[in-house]
Parts: C-alpha cells; sequence; structure tokens
C-alpha cells in the first residue's frame, strides 16, 4: 500500500500490487535443477512463465502456486491404517 496525497491534501490509500519475475537461473535455484533444465522442460511441465523478448520470466505466486500442486506427501506423513502401513513395508522388503 502506499499513500497517494489528493488535491484537498488527505491521503489516500493506494493498494499497488507487485509482480516479482524471476529469471530462469533463479527458478533453477528453487527447483534444484540447471538452469539449462528449466529452459528445456518449463513448457513441458507447464510451469507459469511469459516470454519478454527472447528471454522466459517467473511470476514468483505463480511458480509459488505450480510448485505446491507438484508437492509429494512422504508416505509416513499420510494417515494410513496399520494394515496399508505394513503392506508397504511388506512390498519394500520384497523389492
Amino acid at each position: 500500500m502506499s499513500a497517494i496525497k489528493a488535491n484537498n491534501h488527505k491521503e489516500v490509500q493506494v493498494e499497488t500490487t507487485e509482480r516479482v519475475l524471476l529469471t530462469t537461473g533463479e527458478v533453477a535455484i528453487r527447483l534444484r535443477k540447471s538452469r539449462y533444465w528449466v529452459q528445456c522442460n518449463h513448457m513441458r511441465l507447464g510451469i507459469p512463465s511469459h516470454k519478454i523478448g527472447s528471454e522466459y520470466f517467473f511470476v514468483e505466486p505463480e511458480l509459488d502456486a505450480w510448485i505446491e500442486t507438484r508437492r509429494v506427501t512422504p508416505i509416513n506423513a499420510r494417515t494410513v491404517s496399520s494394515d496399508q502401513a505394513n503392506r508397504v513395508t511388506l512390498v519394500k522388503k520384497a523389492g
């Protein structure tokens, strides 16, 4: 939010929304991948991007939302019955 003084000298609050653009290199750091990997795979994986000139940029909140949709919960953090947990353990031991 920023304050702007109107003609009658009262401050008017104006809400501004800034969009942070990330470069391919910055996205690579967040995803723990190489810059080349991001360049080659962002369209195939549906990572939201915007092309400006010959470069691709990524809006930070859009990237964060995409990452959240791809997050995988570890099996030990999921709620499973003891029978299901035993089956998973047996499969792991057999494999």
